[in-house]
């Protein structure tokens, strides 16, 4: 079954330092840096988007195959999942 990702907009508080992104979940307190290719993701993901979206924005923004930018993608998804800092919804 198709998914789709999404931000969790409830209490996260993002700040863009440079190239990369702190965010802050208020509820918990929990701060999280992402590195350079997930601030880029974080930066243009927009709702329900998929994995093979995700994937297509790292092709654009690095010179990175598309095998490659979609194993990272997915790393992407499944870290920030973890996190709950994303959620997953399944497509019928």
């Amino acid at each position: 079954m198709p998914v789709v990702y999404r931000k969790r907009s409830d209490a996260l508080i993002q700040r863009a330092i440079g190239d990369e992104d702190i965010l802050l979940n208020s509820s918990n307190g929990h701060v999280h840096q992402l590195n350079a290719s997930a601030t880029c993701i974080w930066r243009k993901m927009a709702d329900d988007m998929d994995i093979e979206a995700l994937a297509a924005i790292l092709r654009e923004s690095f010179t990175i195959d598309p095998a490659t930018a979609l194993a990272d993608a997915k790393q992407f998804v499944t870290e920030l999942n973890k996190l709950n800092l994303i959620e997953i919804k399944e497509l019928e």
